[in-house]
């Protein structure tokens, strides 16, 4: 799951995949270490809220500064495979595992995306694109983005399969004619998988309440 403002769209797709599947996880490739005990801040939420049984530092597989540190050195095959590494250890006997994207702020979000890519196309997971829309966004800039995203996925050095596309935050007062114009524009880069509108409730509503 990859794209900006995906952490809501996480939740909700995990949410849905354990009413018809409980044996899932979550993995997010770098920890924050933000945490309680220096664990990711993420995968410490995932697993608090969804009531997951794995240990914390299973769910990840280096720090951040450790991944920025190895795409410094000019390492990144080697930080792959000890993503890769980890991943599969994590995966093993579960049916369904989200893997969060990632983002590098010492190398931009062009380089943190095209790396999260190449991970997912090591994985052999599908990707699930989500980008949020901003107060002066229009329909086709928000194709554009999508354009650009979708491109670096279908690199041909890339073998991961887009699984779908999701627009969130789109403003109420405009809704009906963008998700009519997004429609046909996404329509050639990929199955959608959603149009969002933007909440007041979901700007305002606590975590416990959504548990609830």
């Amino acid at each position: 799951l990859s794209g900006h403002g995906a952490n809501l769209a996480m939740l909700a797709l995990m949410y849905r995949v354990l009413a018809i599947q409980p044996n899932v996880g979550f993995f997010r490739p770098f920890s924050d270490e933000m945490g309680p005990n220096g664990s990711d801040s993420l995968c410490h939420l995932v697993s608090n809220l969804l009531d997951l049984e794995d240990d914390i530092d299973s769910m990840t597989a280096m720090t951040l500064d450790e991944a920025s540190n190895m795409m410094a050195s000019s390492r990144e095959d080697e930080m792959l495979d000890a993503v890769l590494a980890a991943f599969q250890q994590y995966k093993k006997g579960k049916h369904f595992v989200l893997v969060s994207h990632c983002f590098l702020s010492n190398f931009g979000s062009d380089l943190s995306f095209s790396t999260n890519i190449r991970m997912a196309s090591a994985l052999s997971t599908p990707v699930l694109l989500v980008h949020t829309c901003q107060p002066n966004s229009t329909a086709e800039s928000l194709y554009q983005d999508m354009a650009i995203s979708s491109y670096v996925l279908n690199d041909n050095d890339n073998v991961c399969k887009l699984s779908g596309l999701l627009i969130n935050r789109i403003p109420e007062d405009k809704f009906d004619v963008m998700s009519g114009e997004l429609q046909t524009l996404l329509a050639p880069l990929g199955q959608i998988a959603g149009l969002l509108p933007t909440t007041t409730a979901l700007q305002t509503t606590a975590v416990a309440t959504i548990v609830e």
